[in-house]
This record gives structure tokens, C-alpha cells and sequence, in this order.
């Protein structure tokens, strides 16, 4: 079986079709990817859908290029040795605009049709009428109404009989075409297969509910009510989890190495409530607390004023209020649209003040109003100032922990995911948002930069250094992901089979430090990274022996004595069984040390 080294999740659609995802393999096989990842691409129901509205599993989708042009994507991945991976999600189907035959068949013969346990119909339903029925909600009145107007049409196409309402057609059942006809059609019921619904037992039946019921009840409301701190709100996340100790850290990857280690392992999906960059943002909100809190404070005085009475209650209430800071924090800078969007979809998700069914407009429109008075100087000149500063000090140890995260996840055991565009920083909110279309040309340019500027340098330290100075600009990002995996491409077999060791550091900051070891018949690699910077309240760079003071890495003497850092290039040389950590990080946050067998 093919195990990938590292995945690259493309989200397939008119925007990126398979000639447009061919044309970026070059470039994910320069960033260190072994194999793309996509989204489902079978025909689907719609036109410009996400690709999950699936309707016909024999044939690939013709907006994205068909088959010939998935030929010219499979060749372009064999042609440098890349696979692919494809999301296929058994419970999506789609059902719209009469392109699914399987649907059209269960319509006409009901539990009768090949395909009725395909669909989860509940064929025996508490209402007795019903039964072997399915009930659609497509009228847009009254049966009775409906009928009176003529506006379902009973119509004869291709030998079936069918009732045309609209756009819709729902075939007549082969059973009722005499009563039609006026005389007795001797038509198939096929109803010895009716026995099929029998077979299904409750456990199918629960599997087909439960994930339905989570994705709404949690993932779709409550994550979107409780808002103590938004970046535990995730999926499949615990929002009342506030992160584990460096030993369950440990446990779990000890045990993740030897159950699943080749697992993907991602930080951003199509899916993710908010980027993985801006998770790491909010996040450092929980180091400081009582600074968050006072910020908190003031803003909600400020900005009282902005708020809007509606049915005799203030506009945004608390919760919400809350909930935006903490979306600005993270995905600042962020524009009007952006937001507006956002927050439109966050409250009807919640379901508390207005929903998609009951849409509260006024409600609505004062949480639209509050936001545009936020980023409006001229009505809220003293937040904005006393927020972007706040919110600077909050980015900087964002990206650190972003950029111990992104190492993290290539270094430990478990296939590294990346989703599109996360290369650079990425700050993105909810979809649609963080579906926008990827600036491909800027990735493909920045990646090439750093290419040629990494041969004709002779001081990588230095190139590194400079690339964190500037981190705002997300390079630092992708050269950390360029180096990372291009060590994974050397010693394949050390980060698909090694062990996992952990390290332990000592000294004066050792809590602020989490260190790995990959260990294999080729050598040894070591990841460094810093952490809970915030808490310690300084916000020089993390660099050098005059931040981390006498703090040291031990380093058992099996793993070797000479190590080379991926990022800096620095020879580095364990002395009495450690590593000083202003050494090892002197001028770069995090290190990926590999073991020099020389």
C-alpha cells in the first residue's frame, strides 16, 4: 500500500478543475507534497456545487474536465511520482435538479427499487398513510391550491408517466398507471424486493443518524452558542478542553506511532470553523486572561453606544459581543464583507436570536450595524486604537505558535495535511470563507523566491532570521513547511516508521519549551518549539542564550552527539548530554534538528 509522505487537499470545482490542479503539480512537488488530496469529483447534482451533492457515481464530473481531463491530472502526478487521495463521503448525495437516477428509480418503485436502501427512508412511519411513501416538501402551497392552478402537470415521457411541478419531476409508480390508463397495465411491482427494508436493523439505522445529528446539534449550534474561547469550538474538538499536559502530549503520539501512524494529520480543512492560524491567535487569549479581560471590558464601554435596541433588548447581547472580539482578534485585518458574512451565518446557526427558518431581519440588521460601526474610525476611533494594539501583541505569539504547530504537525508521527493556501498564513473564518479562491500565482512566486535566494545565499541563519523579522508577510511560514518536508523527503523511513521519544529540556524556561525526538535505523531528527510564550509576558524575539538563559535540550547520547538544522543550516554539537537552548534557537523560533552521522 502506498503510504504518502505529505498531502496538499484541493478543493475541486470551476474554479479548480482537473486542468488547473494539473497545472499546480509542479509546484506542490517543489513544496515537499507526495500526494494531492481532493475533493469528491463525481457528477453532481448542481452546477458550482462543493462537490459532496453527489448524483451519478459512474461518471466524473463534467465541470471539472471529465475524464480525459482527469487523465492529464493522473499523468501529471505519475510523471513526478505523486499519488492521489480522493474524500469520498458515503452519506452525501444530492437529489436536486432530477440528475440522480438512483432517486428518480426510488421515487417511481419505492421500497421496491434497487437503490432503497441506498437513501435513509423510514418506509414504515408512525403515520400509517405514509407508509411505503416518501413525503417530498416541494409544493410551495396547499395541495388543493396547487392542484386548483394547474400546476402539476401529469405528462407522458419516454413510455413512464411523470408529474411535472416546476423544475421538479417525480415519476408515477409503474402500480398506479392503470388507474391512468382506465384498464389494467400488467406492469412489474417487483414487490418480493420490498423484503429488503427488513434487513435493515437498528444499527444501520443509528449509523445513518448520528453523524446528521452531531454535525447540526453540536457542530452547527452549540458550537456557535458557547463562546468561552472560540478556537476550542471545533470539529470533532471538546470546547470545555483547554489544551493537555506535555506528558498526555507525549502519551498520545507514543501511541499514535505505534496504532496509526500513518494517519493524515490536519490542522485546516474545508470544513474547520475558523483557520488554523487564526486558532492559534485566540488561543494566546487563554495566557493571558486577566489582560484579555480588562481589554474586553473597555471595548464593551466603548462601543455600548453602537449597540441597537430590539424588542427591548440591546444589540448585540453579551455573548455575541463577545464573540466578535474574538473573530477580530483572529482574523484582523478583516474587511466589512468578510465580517458581515460571517456573523450573519454564526447567529442563525446558533439559532437563539434568529435562524435560517425564522429569520429575525431586525435582529439581524443590528448585528450588521454593530459591525459596521466597529470598523468605522470616525464613529470608533478609541477602540480601533486601543484593539489593533492589542491585537498586534496578540499576532506575535500567534505566529509563533502557528509556526511550532506547522512543524508539529510534519515532524510527528502521522502524514502531514495541508489544506489549500495554508502555506501562508491563514486567517480565514467559516465557509464560505475559507473556500475563496487561492492566489496561486503569489504562492508559485514566493516559493520560487525563496528557491533562488536559498542558493545563492551563504548565510542561511541569517536568510531565516530575516524571513522571521518579516513574518507578517506569511514567508516565514513557507519556508518553514519548504525545509521541514524536504528533511521528510530525505528520511522518509525515519518519519513514516521511526519511534517517537520524548525530550526533556531543563533550566529556568523549561515549561516553555515542548521537544520530540523521531527515532530510526537512520538517524534521529528533533523537533524544538516554544511554548505559552505570552505568559512570560516579554515580547522580544525568542532568540539566543539572552532569552532563554541558561534553559538546555537533553539530549541522550544514542541519538547522537552532531546535529544540522533544516532551517538555519548550523552545526550543532551536544556536550555532556545537552544542547544549550539559546543555541539552538539563536536565530530562528523553532528547530528540526537532524542527526549528522559524521
Amino acid at each position: 500500500m502506498r503510504v504518502p509522505r505529505a498531502t496538499y487537499r484541493l478543493q475541486l470545482g470551476p474554479a479548480l478543475t482537473f486542468d488547473a490542479a494539473a497545472a499546480l503539480v509542479d509546484y506542490l512537488d517543489a513544496l515537499g507534497v507526495s500526494d494531492a488530496y481532493t475533493s469528491p469529483f463525481l457528477e453532481t447534482a448542481t452546477r458550482g456545487s462543493h462537490g459532496y451533492d453527489v448524483a451519478d457515481h459512474d461518471r466524473l464530473r463534467a465541470e471539472l474536465g471529465g475524464e480525459p481531463a482527469f487523465q492529464r491530472l493522473a499523468a501529471a502526478l505519475g510523471a513526478r511520482g505523486m499519488g492521489l487521495l480522493v474524500d469520498v463521503v458515503p452519506n452525501h448525495m444530492g437529489i436536486a435538479q432530477n440528475r440522480n437516477a438512483w432517486w428518480l428509480d426510488v421515487l417511481e418503485n419505492g421500497p421496491a427499487s434497487p437503490y432503497a436502501s441506498t437513501f435513509d427512508i423510514d418506509w414504515r412511519p408512525v403515520k400509517t398513510e405514509l407508509t411505503d411513501k416518501v413525503l417530498l416538501p416541494v409544493l410551495g402551497d396547499q395541495y388543493g391550491a396547487v392542484l386548483d392552478r394547474g400546476e402539476l402537470k401529469l405528462v407522458l415521457e419516454d413510455g413512464c408517466f411523470l408529474v411535472r411541478y416546476f423544475d421538479a419531476v417525480l415519476p408515477i409508480a409503474p402500480r398506479a398507471w392503470s388507474r391512468i390508463l382506465g384498464h389494467r397495465i400488467d406492469a412489474p411491482e417487483r414487490a418480493s424486493e420490498a423484503d429488503r427494508r427488513e434487513r435493515l436493523d437498528f444499527v444501520m439505522r443509528f449509523q445513518q443518524i448520528t453523524g446528521p445529528v452531531t454535525a447540526k446539534g453540536f457542530e452547527d449550534t452549540a458550537l456557535y452558542r458557547f463562546n468561552r474561547l472560540v478556537s476550542l469550538n471545533e470539529v470533532g474538538g471538546d470546547p470545555s478542553r483547554f489544551g493537555v499536559t506535555l506528558t498526555e502530549f507525549d502519551a498520545e503520539h507514543t501511541a499514535r506511532a505505534r496504532r496509526s501512524p500513518h494517519a493524515l494529520s490536519a490542522t485546516a480543512t474545508h470544513d474547520t470553523k475558523r483557520g488554523e492560524d487564526h486558532r492559534a491567535r485566540i488561543n494566546v487569549l487563554s495566557e493571558i486572561p486577566e489582560e484579555w479581560r480588562r481589554h474586553v471590558a473597555r471595548w464593551q464601554r466603548l462601543n455600548h453606544r453602537q449597540r441597537t435596541m430590539v424588542d427591548g433588548r440591546a444589540v448585540p447581547g453579551a455573548n455575541t459581543e463577545y464573540l466578535i472580539y474574538q473573530t477580530l482578534v483572529g482574523a484582523w485585518p478583516v474587511d466589512l464583507a468578510r465580517l458581515r458574512e460571517y456573523l450573519l451565518k454564526a447567529v442563525h446557526e446558533a439559532k437563539t436570536h434568529t435562524s435560517w427558518i425564522n429569520p429575525d431581519v431586525r435582529y439581524d440588521e443590528a448585528i450588521v450595524a454593530f459591525a459596521e460601526a466597529l470598523l468605522d474610525p470616525t464613529r470608533s476611533q478609541a477602540f480601533l486604537d486601543d484593539f489593533t494594539a492589542f491585537q498586534a501583541r496578540v499576532a506575535h505569539f500567534g505566529a509563533l505558535n502557528s509556526l511550532a504547530q506547522t512543524l508539529i504537525k510534519i515532524t510527528a508521527p502521522g502524514v502531514p495535511d495541508f489544506y489549500q493556501g495554508t502555506e501562508l498564513w491563514d486567517l480565514s473564518l467559516v465557509d464560505p470563507d475559507n473556500r475563496r479562491p487561492v492566489d496561486w500565482a503569489l504562492r508559485r512566486r514566493l516559493l520560487g523566491e525563496l528557491e533562488r535566494a536559498l542558493a545563492s545565499t551563504s548565510d542561511r541563519a541569517g536568510f531565516a532570521f530575516g524571513l522571521f523579522k518579516e513574518k507578517e508577510d506569511g514567508r516565514v511560514k513557507l519556508y518553514l513547511i519548504r525545509e521541514a518536508l524536504a528533511l521528510r523527503r530525505a528520511r522518509p523511513t525515519l518519519f513514516a516508521a521511526g519511534d517517537y521519544r520524548a525530550l526533556e529540556a531543563r533550566g529556568p524556561l523549561a515549561e516553555h519549551l515542548c521537544a520530540f525526538a523521531r527515532v530510526g535505523a537512520d538517524g534521529a531528527a528533533l523537533t524544538v518549539v516554544p511554548r505559552l510564550l505570552a505568559r512570560r509576558g516579554l515580547e522580544a524575539p525568542p532568540l539566543g542564550r539572552e532569552y532563554w538563559e541558561d534553559t538546555t535540550l537533553v539530549v541522550p547520547v544514542d541519538l547522537g552527539v552532531r546535529f544540522v538544522d533544516a532551517f538555519t543550516g548550523e552545526p550543532l554539537e551536544a556536550r555532556d548530554d545537552a544542547l544549550p537552548l539559546g543555541d539552538v534557537l539563536a536565530h530562528f523560533p523553532v528547530a528540526l534538528l537532524g542527526s549528522d552521522p559524521r
